[in-house]
């Protein structure tokens, strides 16, 4: 991802979870956590509608293993959150972002990267809101 290479990550990862499956069951959270990063990979390649399906999966799969505060279910969250934005839907995206930022906080050092990054996401969302005439969802 980091080279844009977003072909042969999409490849590596369908390796990976192909490989999972053959000696593991489906809830494994190696599972959940290529999905993550599937979902990840749709936001950078362009794609936030496969972005918002992927992370909505890794989030039910965090979710069941008792992973939901997970860092890699909070990127989730965040990648979730920013689809939403680009696919115009900020009310959604600020309840999602909102959530994740309330969790990283309680996680994560201050000043942690990707609480930052979650904070804008949500700023974002919030503008979008507020120039569309609606009220932002309370963090």
């Amino acid at each position: 991802m980091a080279q844009g290479n977003y072909a042969e990550g999409d490849a590596r990862l369908a390796e990976a979870i192909a490989l999972f499956h053959r000696f593991n069951d489906d809830e494994h959270a190696m599972i959940a956590r290529i999905k993550a990063l599937q979902c990840e990979l749709a936001l950078a390649r362009g794609d936030p509608a496969g972005a918002v399906a992927t992370a909505r999966d890794a989030l039910a799969r965090f979710e069941r293993l008792g992973l939901a505060a997970h860092p890699a279910a909070l990127d989730s969250r965040r990648v979730l959150g920013r689809a939403l934005i680009e696919l115009g839907d900020p009310q959604a995206a600020a309840a999602v972002l909102g959530d994740a930022l309330r969790a990283e906080e309680r996680l994560f050092v201050p000043g942690d990267r990707r609480s930052a990054v979650t904070r804008a996401a949500l700023a974002t969302a919030r503008r979008a809101l507020t120039t569309a005439g609606a009220a932002p969802s309370a963090r």
